[in-house]
C-alpha cells in the first residue's frame, strides 16, 4: 500500500505553469532573466528527482522565451542572431518537456497501479473519521461544561433560597 503523495498528472502541471503572472511592462531583460532563471530552477530540480517541479518550471521558461518575449516591445531591438538563439534555447526547453513527460507519466502510472488511489481515499475517509470523532468529543465535552454550569446555578439558587 503506497502513502505517498499522488504524482501530478502532465495537465495539472501544465495548468500550476500557466498560474505564472507575467508582467509586460518589465524591461526585456528582465524578462529575459526571469527565463533564464525558471530554466536553471528547472535544471536543478531535475538532477534532484523533482520531475514535477523541473516541468513547471521548463513549461514557465519556454512560455515566456516562445509566447511573451516575442510579444515584447523591445523584441524588434534584437539582431536576427538573438531571436535564433532565444528561438533555439526555446526549442531546447520543448524538448526537455518532451523527455520528461514520460517519467511523469510513468510516475503516476505507478501510482496508481501500486494502490496509490485507494490508499488516498482511505487515507482520506480516515480523517474524516478522526475529524467526525473530534467534533463529537468537543460536543461531548461543550455538553458536559453546560450541565456543570447549570448545575452550580442550581445550587447558587438554592443557596440564595435559603
Amino acid at each position: 500500500m503506497s502513502t505517498a503523495r499522488r504524482p501530478k498528472t502532465i495537465q495539472e502541471l501544465a495548468q500550476l505553469a500557466t498560474t505564472q503572472t507575467y508582467d509586460p511592462s518589465r524591461e526585456l531583460k528582465d524578462q529575459l532573466r526571469a527565463a533564464e532563471h525558471l530554466r536553471k530552477l528547472g535544471k536543478e530540480s531535475e538532477r534532484a528527482g523533482d520531475l514535477e517541479n523541473a516541468f513547471v518550471n521548463f513549461a514557465r521558461a519556454a512560455t515566456i522565451i516562445l509566447d511573451k518575449i516575442p510579444r515584447h516591445t523591445e523584441y524588434h531591438k534584437l539582431s536576427h542572431g538573438q531571436k535564433d538563439t532565444l528561438a533555439g534555447n526555446g526549442q531546447d526547453l520543448l524538448e526537455k518537456l518532451e523527455r520528461l513527460k514520460p517519467r511523469i507519466n510513468d510516475a503516476h502510472e505507478h501510482w496508481l497501479a501500486s494502490g496509490g488511489e485507494a490508499a488516498a481515499a482511505r487515507a482520506e475517509a480516515e480523517a474524516a473519521e478522526r475529524e467526525e470523532e473530534e467534533r463529537r468529543r468537543q460536543q461531548e465535552e461543550r455538553q458536559r461544561q453546560d450541565r456543570r454550569r447549570q448545575a452550580e446555578e442550581e445550587r447558587s439558587r438554592q443557596n440564595d433560597e435559603d
